[in-house]
């Protein structure tokens, strides 16, 4: 590394926040971020993400892209394994996508089996819908825990939302957002919509522009209650960060108190 060279807020947060995951496949362990989308660009078709008897540790699952859309229809099935946290990271199953992007079909959810969370580390959620406040569903969306079968049963710890976190879901009145509890065991709340505490926590920044290029990055570590930025409404990406400043977002990061 250059030893003049200098990291700045921007820089860290896509340092952070740059990597996505891979697809899960049988019997794995996945450290990363599973998206049934594409990273940065879009998908014109279908997506499917299926996961049976693997875990995604300390990470989530998305049916859509990273910050890409998906044009046609969205799918999450998990059969069994875990998907859960390690230590105080927020994790969550959702539908749609995560920092940016959009479904333009049907999205469905369904967790069949499986342990999705713990008493200790709940879920953030499971939301029909994505996660970033850019995010948007055009279509039906249906979340289904349990199947009518009763061979397995889920269990999950944390609330499920038909909506998302902090996007928007049915473009259309005519559009259906809805759960089905066929089975299982649920540790937590089920509602309809998305959250409006997590809406309440969403910090965003009066210099960081839609174009910036590391918009999506900045609003995703936002979202995740790592950066609070400063008084004036400002993040002051292209600033020098001080050591102090990263230890206490490593700290955030780590839920260290």
């Amino acid at each position: 590394m250059n030893r003049n060279s200098k990291l700045t807020s921007a820089l860290l947060m896509a340092v952070l926040l740059g990597c996505g995951g891979a697809a899960a496949q049988s019997h794995v362990v996945v450290g990363g971020n599973v998206f049934g989308g594409g990273n940065e660009a879009d998908v014109s078709g279908n997506t499917e993400v299926l996961m049976q008897d693997d875990a995604v540790v300390d990470n989530s699952v998305f049916g859509g892209g990273n910050q890409a859309s998906v044009s046609s229809t969205a799918t999450v099935t998990i059969e069994g394994g875990t998907v859960g946290a390690s230590h105080g990271t927020e994790v969550g199953v959702y539908g749609g996508c995560n920092s940016a992007g959009s479904v333009g079909g049907a999205i469905s959810v369904n967790i069949n089996a499986g342990v999705l969370g713990t008493s200790t580390y709940p879920l953030k959620g499971i939301f029909g819908g994505g996660y970033g406040p850019v995010t948007t569903t055009g279509n039906n969306v249906t979340v289904t825990i349990g199947n009518l079968a009763g061979t397995y049963a889920p269990t999950v710890y944390g609330d499920i939302y038909g909506g998302s976190a902090l996007g928007s879901v049915n473009a259309s009145t005519s559009n259906l957002t809805k759960i089905d509890f066929l089975n299982g065991t649920l540790n937590g709340s089920v509602y309809g919509g998305g959250n409006a505490e997590i809406k309440e926590q969403y910090t965003d920044f009066n210099d960081v522009s839609a174009g910036y290029w590391a918009a999506n990055y900045i609003h995703a570590a936002a979202q995740r209650g790592w950066i609070q930025g400063y008084g004036d409404g400002t993040f002051r990406g292209a600033a020098d960060i001080t050591r102090a400043e990263v230890l206490t977002i490593v700290n955030r990061l780590l839920d260290r108190t």
